[in-house]
């Protein structure tokens, strides 16, 4: 059961070739599921793919 408060996110196959292709798909996983989830709908909020691109820069 999940304790998270808000509804999971899906992790796009964008999201998760640039994990991979940055070696950083690790880090992500060992980070606690509410900051996966907060991170996957920080991206997924953005309306530009451009802007989708830039978040997963930072």
């Amino acid at each position: 059961m999940s304790r998270l408060k808000r509804e999971k996110q899906p992790m796009s196959d964008f999201v998760r070739d640039a994990l991979m292709e940055s070696g950083l798909m690790d880090a992500y996983e060992a980070r606690p599921p509410y900051q996966r989830n907060d991170y996957l709908l920080w991206i997924n909020e953005a309306k530009r793919q451009s802007t989708k691109e830039k978040r997963l820069r930072l």
